[in-house]
């Protein structure tokens, strides 16, 4: 790997950076270094190319690429994350097959740092803990090359998304507030953003295959959100958490992991990550040309921009997600409201029974015995009594006798109505008693 000298301004230490790299990180402070291009870097002729895909006739998008390279771009129905429903792949080869530069759709999980409520309503969603950039990065590189990868190099990558870091975080911020008060009434949780990370970062390694020594460089645009559950029953999971921590390993500090550059025992609660990449970047080729390699990839990066038609199909699909959650969400204040109706009205009904029975009480020691009777069913069925019905996933659950019917919502909740709903919801199901 050709490499050259730098000197650290901020702490003054010299190390070793690759040619053709425009900003890297002190191997020593971590400062972040503009770099000047050196004058042995040629310019390779590249041509601003679109990619289509062939069997469906779709624009991915388009990049800067060498001269002469071969093409090739895919569009597939995949499931990225819960509103993303598609993804693109664009590659470029050189004629020999030796060079390569490409992109393809990212990546997108959620790390629970605790067991609590919060994973009640997230039964769906892909679990991952949580990597450091240069360590996913080296575990793509590692997928692309099919063996085991050296880091030699990591930094910042210049890319659209990194570019337009305002707009992109505002998406990430914005699509967050959005989710967060529709799990409200499934899981009663009170979801606060406390961390944001939206960055794009490269990595260049070396690995052997077959004898030849070979160059792959690997990027992506990183998302990532820390939340947490700001309610009493977050704070209530978050302390049982760490006492079931110090039991298992009679260690103060175990469990405290470091996200984004700070930990949880730094002050800062942290239930869920949620990470991943909005889009992945690669090119790879013989070490001997590791130069032009990385000429390449920059070049691609730098330039790659998602076809606008694409953009436009994944707005809409956000849209029509944001309605069916807003439509969720009226429906579940609609029966909240509709159950504290009925609830007040039970109360009316217990009271009355109870002034009923102390009005029976009250007639004298002769009818004690009669009324006692009386009085034990009245109290029981207006304070206890309950029966037991069966859900569709096999739990038990306890609604008042005076609930002629009981309906179970999509998120498991069940809720007893008396009397009778002019219209069933949709997708709530009528339950029945226990056996």
């Amino acid at each position: 790997m050709e490499e050259r000298i730098v000197n650290c301004p901020k702490c003054g230490n010299s190390f070793n950076a690759p040619v053709g790299w425009s900003e890297c990180f002190c191997s020593y402070c971590g400062n972040k270094l503009v770099l000047n291009k050196p004058e042995s870097v040629k310019e390779a002729p590249y041509v601003h190319t679109a990619f289509t895909d062939p069997a469906t006739g779709i624009a991915a998008g388009s990049a800067a690429v060498p001269k002469g390279y071969q093409l090739s771009a895919t569009y597939e129905q995949c499931r990225i994350d819960e509103i993303t429903p598609f993804g693109t792949t664009a590659t470029a080869v050189s004629s020999d097959d030796l060079l390569s530069v490409g992109s393809r759709y990212g990546e997108h999980w959620y790390h629970y740092l605790l067991n609590g409520p919060l994973q009640l309503g997230s039964n769906r969603k892909q679990w991952k803990k949580y990597m450091e950039p240069m360590d996913y990065l080296q575990s793509i590189a590692e997928r692309i090359a099919g063996v085991k990868v050296i880091p030699a190099s990591g930094g910042p990558l210049q890319t659209i998304y990194s570019q337009n870091y305002q707009v992109e975080s505002t998406k990430l911020v914005s699509r967050f507030e959005e989710n967060a008060h529709i799990v409200l009434p499934n899981i009663q949780c009170e979801l606060k953003l406390q961390n944001l990370m939206c960055e794009s970062q490269a990595l260049i390694s070396h690995y052997e295959k077959n004898g030849v020594e070979w160059t792959i460089l690997t990027g992506a645009d990183l998302f990532g959100l820390e939340y947490y559950d700001a309610s009493a029953m977050g704070a209530l999971n978050r302390g049982l958490t760490d006492v079931l921590r110090l039991r298992a390993f009679k260690k103060k500090d175990h469990g405290a992991e470091m996200i984004f550059g700070h930990a949880k025992d730094a002050g800062k609660p942290v239930d869920v990550i949620e990470w991943g990449a909005k889009r992945i970047y690669f090119a790879s080729g013989p070490r001997e040309k590791e130069a032009e390699v990385i000429q390449n990839f920059m070049t691609y990066a730098a330039s790659w921009k998602q076809d606008i038609a694409l953009d436009q199909q994944l707005e809409q699909v956000h849209q029509n997600v944001r309605m069916q959650e807003q439509a969720s969400l009226q429906n579940a204040v609609n029966y909240a409201r509709q159950s504290q109706a009925i609830n007040a009205q039970r109360q009316r009904e217990i009271s009355q029974t109870l002034s009923e029975t102390s009005n029976i009480i009250m007639q004298g020691y002769q009818n004690r015995m009669a009324s006692q009777d009386r009085i034990s069913e009245n109290w029981s069925q207006a304070i206890r009594g309950v029966d037991s019905y069966v859900t569709t996933d096999g739990r038990t659950v306890e609604h008042s006798v005076v609930s002629d019917h009981v309906y179970q919502a999509p998120n498991g909740d069940t809720i007893g109505i008396s009397g009778q709903l002019d219209e069933v919801p949709q997708g709530w199901t009528e339950i029945h008693k226990k056996d």
